[in-house]
């Protein structure tokens, strides 16, 4: 999981929550958004309402269906002859997760698969994802493998993109071909899951990317995190929902010191001592992550004839880094 990196201070690491293993494992239909970022490189909308580029499904397209069905797949209904735009189709593929509609897309983008494998793999290269493995655009080949990080990386590089954001943020939609649509993704606006793309292909190779959006005592976070290897639907959703509760319960005010309490002496060169004290109670309300280091701005000269004394002035809180855990 990442997130909140402004609130653990610039030494953060932009993963900070990780349990079980880290390496490749099967991340199923989550290919999809790896194949939406592919296509939408070499085939950029301006923006979430920009349509892009007219696509025209051939016979041969059409034909995929019945592929997939037997397969077992999610499929979409695609009559031959259907113009869509590029992004209705890539919201036909993320949302309800329609396999037919990934290979169409890549083969309209690239001439092949061949071709979207090779553009895959550039576009993994090129944003450092040495943990991920695409060879086809649907997630129903087990080869197709990520590891957390790189899923939390690329679940970034795709809220960052304003289509496939708010796309994946679609509870539902209706597109003239394929219909009425669900997004599979049955924590959607739950907790604050703001979106993302499961995946699966059967029991213990269950996945879920996920982003989600809280605001805690003032202070807002955006939150990403990727799950694999998940025996059910069910558990993966119980997991995730949990560690987005141990996160809201987490961040707390913390009471870091007391008014009048003794922090230390001082000793003068002539031999006087004073104490060191508080002025005011400091806890680590919502607030960027400040040091208390000797002579801190925050900290009030109190003098004397012979002696000097620091106090704590109003000031910037204090927040702790282990105000954030995670089950």
């Amino acid at each position: 999981m990442s997130g909140a990196d402004i609130y653990l201070g610039d030494g953060a690491s932009g993963i900070w929550q990780t349990s079980g293993a880290q390496d490749p494992q099967v991340m199923a239909s989550i290919s999809k958004i790896i194949t939406a970022l592919v296509v939408l490189e070499k085939y950029p909308l301006a923006d979430a309402s920009d349509p892009g580029p007219t696509i025209t499904f051939s016979k041969a397209d059409h034909d995929l269906y019945d592929q997939y069905y037997v397969r077992g797949a999610t499929i979409a209904a695609m009559p031959t002859g259907t113009r869509m735009s590029l992004h209705d189709a890539l919201a036909t593929m993320l949302i309800p997760s329609a396999s037919n509609y990934a290979e169409a897309i890549s083969r309209w983008a690239f001439g092949s698969i061949s071709g979207f494998r090779a553009a895959a793999r550039d576009w993994l290269q090129a944003h450092g994802l040495a943990g991920t493995t695409v060879v086809e655009p649907t997630g129903l080949d087990s080869q197709n493998v990520s590891t957390p990080t790189d899923l939390v990386a690329i679940a970034k590089l795709a809220v960052a993109n304003p289509t496939i954001a708010a796309i994946v943020g679609t509870p539902s939609v209706t597109i003239p071909g394929p219909g009425s649509l669900q997004n599979t993704n049955a924590l959607l606006g739950v907790d604050g899951v703001t979106g993302m793309k499961t995946g699966n292909l059967g029991y213990g190779t269950y996945a879920f990317l996920f982003t989600a959006s809280m605001d805690i005592e003032g202070m807002h976070l955006d939150v990403t995190g990727a799950i694999q290897g998940g025996a059910t639907r069910e558990s993966v959703n119980a997991d995730v929902l949990r560690m987005i509760d141990s996160i809201r319960r987490g961040f707390h005010d913390v009471p870091v010191a007391l008014a009048g309490d003794h922090i230390g002496t001082v000793t003068a060169p002539w031999g006087g001592t004073t104490e060191v004290v508080i002025s005011r109670d400091v806890d680590s309300s919502p607030g960027p992550t400040h040091r208390f280091p000797w002579r801190s701005p925050w900290l009030t000269r109190r003098s004397s004839r012979r002696a000097t004394s620091w106090v704590r002035s109003p000031g910037p809180p204090v927040l702790t880094r282990s105000a954030l855990t995670s089950s």
